[in-house]
């Protein structure tokens, strides 16, 4: 028998995990839900403002935070200055709001909220990035009227009206 006392004196017990330790249950992206008018797009140089809810792989949510949530906005009109990234904060409840500055103009922006990797319902977003607002130091004037007329008749030259990000502005009155 010493030879079995032996060969139980070197086992080693482990103790079954208790409930309070287990893992955390994180959020499934698919059951996530974003919403907000920031989904729509907004307006060139306007902060716009998304919220993330997180919720389980059940559909139950979330009360807890500590997922990954990510936000970016890309548009096909300007592959280098187009996309951004939004700042996420996490709120500590199950959810997150992220806010992001629009800087390109335009009609075919997709915005994607995504977390723990994974799009949330919907994403990507279909958006509309409208221009901003007219700033003179950007606007551009050309035309043979600026450089060529004569005395008592009519000179035409246009002038290109753009926002504070280039984009150019369409509204009556710019």
């Amino acid at each position: 028998m010493p030879a079995a006392t032996d060969a139980l004196a070197n086992l080693t017990l482990t103790p079954h995990p208790q409930l309070s330790k287990r893992r955390k249950p994180t959020s499934a992206g698919r059951q996530c839900v974003a919403y907000g008018v920031g989904l729509q797009g907004g307006t060139a140089g306007v902060v716009q403002v998304v919220t993330v809810l997180c919720k389980d792989a059940n559909g139950q949510r979330r009360h807890t935070g500590g997922d990954v949530v990510t936000l970016s906005v890309t548009t096909p009109d300007d592959g280098a200055g187009g996309s951004c990234v939004g700042h996420v904060v996490d709120n500590g409840d199950g959810s997150y709001t992220a806010s992001y500055l629009p800087r390109v103009a335009s009609a075919r922006c997709k915005i994607a909220a995504m977390v723990n990797g994974t799009h949330v319902q919907g994403s990507p977003f279909a958006a509309i990035v409208a221009p901003g607002r007219t700033d003179p130091s950007q606007t551009e004037c050309f035309g043979r009227g600026l450089y060529d007329g004569t005395s008592g008749a009519q000179c035409a030259f246009t002038i290109a009206t753009k926002d504070a990000y280039g984009n150019a502005c369409h509204q009556p009155g710019d």
